[in-house]
């Protein structure tokens, strides 16, 4: 009994410890913006992809429209060649 009076004599008072989550929110924070970092240089690479296609594009077609100028330009000189020696 002597130890069980003893015990109830000094009571031993514990108090909360109090979280801190401000690491944890930074952490996040800091993620959050390397995603949006990460995405904005994304979404930059693409629209510098896109207008690199769309100019080759354009090339392309202009290429296409002179060997079609060239390829009727030839049909008729074949035809008057034709048309001469016939």
């Amino acid at each position: 009994m002597i130890f069980d009076e003893k015990r109830q004599d000094t009571a031993v008072t514990t108090y909360p410890q109090v979280r801190s989550y401000k690491g944890a929110f930074v952490a996040i924070s800091m993620f959050l913006a390397f995603l949006f970092v990460a995405d904005l240089y994304t979404l930059n690479r693409l629209n510098v992809a896109r207008r690199s296609q769309e100019s080759l594009r354009s090339a392309l077609a202009k290429e296409i429209r002179e060997l079609k100028n060239r390829d009727e330009q030839l049909s008729s000189k074949f035809s008057l060649v034709e048309v001469n020696h016939a």
